[in-house]
């Protein structure tokens, strides 16, 4: 019975017999690794600023829009206090 093996299956069982060395053998995948980790972080980092730029910008535009209301509330008050002392 003859099986056959992958390229894969085959670098596996004899990984020095390539004539190519794999990028574990070449010690690559390591500082592969670590570099695409370091970029992961870098990018959450920028997210998570990111976040908070916009959630302080969204707080201070909730703010003014209270400070808003609450001054076009207390002028019509006044408007109608007034109207109604001075006919």
């Amino acid at each position: 019975m003859s099986s056959t093996m992958s390229l894969h299956e085959y670098r596996l069982a004899y990984p020095f017999t390539a004539p190519i060395p794999t990028l574990t053998q070449r010690r690559l995948i390591g500082p592969l690794l670590e570099r695409r980790q370091r970029k992961l972080n870098q990018a959450m980092r920028r997210k998570a600023l990111r976040q908070r730029i916009v959630a302080r910008l969204l707080s201070a535009l909730s703010c003014v829009r209270k400070l808003i209301i609450t001054c076009e509330a207390s002028d019509s008050k006044s408007f109608s206090e007034a109207s109604a002392t001075h006919p």
